[in-house]
């Protein structure tokens, strides 16, 4: 987290619509993946869930820009003692309690084989964390290498060429296992991962694009929202069930929507809050956000136990419905978490 001096207004504001996001994403994910996919409530659901799928890459730029910034003072002890150390209590308090909830409290006799796999692997979205370590792991080389545009620029070239265009490739069968072999054999993995996602955003927060390259890459970006609603609609509907092939984190058009969201809040990015009041609300939900990606899914299993999920009537009312209550109800509880001394600290 940023100090209050160092707060970047329109960061703040794509981290909360961001965080937002992910809860939309949720959301739908439990409908989309049990409904018929020719069915009309499908497709409304899917939508939604098409659209959103930039927000986790998001959350890793949004870390880059901070963390890989020249001018902000990363010390090592800093980042292993406090960031990664948060991180992993973090993991640890969350796994437990979700899972202790969903297999010893809630169902009517203890599964104690699924809490310790549970417990060792994390609830569904808590693999965020995980990829969060290793980010923090890497930060001080990655700051050695975004000290210099041109070096920045080499390290996003070889990693969208080595995770984004290969993943694209191993997507058609016959290059499959070519081209899985021959990326075996060049062991370019520490371009891989979500690590490009972190320098992009260091990348687009330090430096201006010509204004026709943000044009290109915020058309790219429409573009591939498109594409993924109606691409995951035929394939979904062809086979029968919920088709994810192009709902990748690590494949273009999630990319290109996530750099195309960055630029379009970038392009606010000296716009002042209206009201030193809204100011100072986005400044606290921005930093609340990291509570709320923690919690939002034990609110999520109470809505759905009250009745309310994503296809409950009709979807374009109960999805943003449901993401609303569920991300209230998220920072409220991530507030007061981090109104406890330690909590604060170490879990939200």
């Amino acid at each position: 987290m940023t100090t209050t001096a160092q707060r970047v207004p329109y960061l703040d504001r794509l981290r909360i619509f961001a965080a937002f996001c992910v809860v939309v994403l949720h959301v739908c994910a439990g409908p989309w993946q049990s409904l018929p996919p020719a069915e009309l409530t499908w497709q409304a659901i899917n939508l939604f869930n098409a659209l959103v799928r930039f927000s986790v890459p998001v959350f890793f730029m949004l870390s880059g820009a901070v963390f890989l910034a020249p001018e902000r003072e990363v010390l090592p002890r800093r980042l292993f003692g406090r960031h990664l150390l948060r991180m992993v209590t973090a993991f640890l308090f969350w796994s437990l309690a979700y899972s202790v909830t969903f297999n010893v409290l809630l169902p009517d006799a203890a599964d104690w084989p699924a809490f310790w796999r549970d417990f060792a692997y994390g609830h569904y979205h808590m693999w965020f964390l995980f990829t969060m370590m290793g980010l923090y792991i890497a930060t001080p080389m990655l700051r050695c290498i975004c000290r210099e545009r041109r070096c920045a620029e080499y390290f996003l070239l070889v990693s969208f060429l080595a995770v984004i265009c290969v993943n694209t490739l191993k997507l058609i069968p016959p290059l499959t296992a070519i081209v899985e072999a021959t990326m075996a054999k060049l062991h370019l993995e520490f371009f891989l991962g979500c690590t490009g996602y972190f320098v992009l955003g260091h990348y687009l927060a330090s430096y201006a694009l010509p204004r026709r390259f943000e044009r290109a890459i915020c058309l790219l970006g429409g573009v591939s929202l498109v594409f993924t609603v109606a691409a995951t609609a035929i394939l979904s509907v062809r086979d029968g069930v919920g088709n994810t092939t192009w709902f990748g984190n690590l494949l273009p058009n999630t990319y290109f929507t996530a750099a195309a969201m960055f630029l379009l809040f970038r392009r606010r990015a000296n716009a002042a809050p209206k009201t030193e009041l809204r100011g100072k609300v986005v400044m606290t939900l921005s930093r609340l956000t990291f509570g709320i990606y923690l919690v939002h899914d034990f609110f999520i299993k109470l809505l759905a136990g009250l009745g309310l999920t994503a296809d409950a009537f009709a979807p374009v009312i109960t999805v943003p419905l449901s993401a609303l209550i569920v991300f209230v109800l998220s920072a409220a509880a991530s507030w007061a978490l981090g109104k406890i001394p330690v909590v604060n600290r170490y879990l939200v």
